[in-house]
């Protein structure tokens, strides 16, 4: 058969489940937030998900379906390209919480348009890979082709994520910079604004001497209990879903045939696990 395996039921059926569930919740914080933009690229990405488990399970009651195999390894191969599509956007909104022109020269929508146009390119070429490979049939040359073409996709968005890393790194290392020189406004200047609920001395003085760019308001979500547990699982399953992609190059570029793509346990565990993971994490700590 196509896998050079069974697909195992009970782990592709707990992914199918598991998918199935963040499929709604994904879709259901996306409406109670209005958050569309993010809600609706995670909600893609954990469909495609779902799909691809869907499939693999069904591929264990017919393992010589070629339209099942094909079908897990597209929507598989491009569901982390559409979950990153939301993440990407969350980099410009930390620019905007941390002040302009302090963490970064660019401006807000360039990141989102860059990594915009990056995600574009992963999603045609991963496509495009996946149709090739949909019209091979028995034609291994063929189907070499698209597993090839997927494989540039893949490295284009491991490519896109370490260019993500790095800038959210240096915006988080400014943050910290501007904080240490006094351009952020204390919890007891937010405090006398009515911005946060502290018990201070009434005889505080707030300082009051923050940079004009940054606005009290949104600079207070960072004084939220919440803030540090968020960023801190964003970091977790952005590595989670980076580690995957690095496993896909490698598998993609073994070829059909090659050791990884017909040993189970490393999908279920750097593929799937990774993925469930990661968006577990961004299910509970919502944006």
């Amino acid at each position: 058969n196509h896998y050079g395996y069974v697909p195992s039921l009970a782990p592709n059926l707990i992914g199918l489940i598991g998918f199935a569930l963040l499929s709604i919740a994904q879709l259901a914080l996306a409406v109670y937030y209005r958050e569309w933009w993010f809600g609706c690229a995670m909600g893609l990405g954990t469909l495609l998900e779902f799909i691809g488990y869907l499939t693999r399970v069904l591929s264990y009651y017919d393992v010589y379906s070629y339209g099942y195999f094909i079908c897990q390894i597209t929507c598989l191969t491009l569901a982390p390209t559409f979950l990153m599509a939301g993440v990407y956007n969350m980099l410009g909104k930390l620019v905007i919480v941390h002040g302009l022109d302090l963490v970064s020269k660019l401006k807000p929508a360039t990141y989102t348009y860059f990594f915009l146009a990056f995600d574009i390119s992963c999603i045609a070429l991963q496509g495009g890979g996946g149709g090739i490979a949909s019209g091979a049939g028995e034609n291994i040359s063929m189907y070499n082709a698209g597993n090839n073409v997927m494989l540039v996709g893949i490295i284009l968005q491991v490519v896109a994520m370490f260019i993500f890393m790095c800038l959210t790194v240096l915006v988080f290392y400014n943050a910290n910079k501007m904080k240490k020189a006094g351009m952020y406004p204390t919890r007891e200047d937010l405090a006398a604004e009515g911005l946060l609920d502290l018990h201070i001395n009434p005889s505080a003085k707030p300082q009051r001497r923050y940079h004009p760019n940054v606005s009290p308001v949104l600079y207070g979500i960072t004084y939220e209990k919440r803030w540090k547990p968020t960023v801190i699982a964003f970091a977790i399953a952005v590595l989670l879903i980076f580690t995957r992609c690095m496993y896909r190059v490698v598998e993609l570029a073994q070829g059909w045939g090659g050791y990884l793509m017909e040993t189970e346990p490393y999908f279920l565990v750097l593929d799937g696990l990774m993925i469930l993971i990661a968006l577990i994490l961004i299910s509970i700590y919502h944006p």
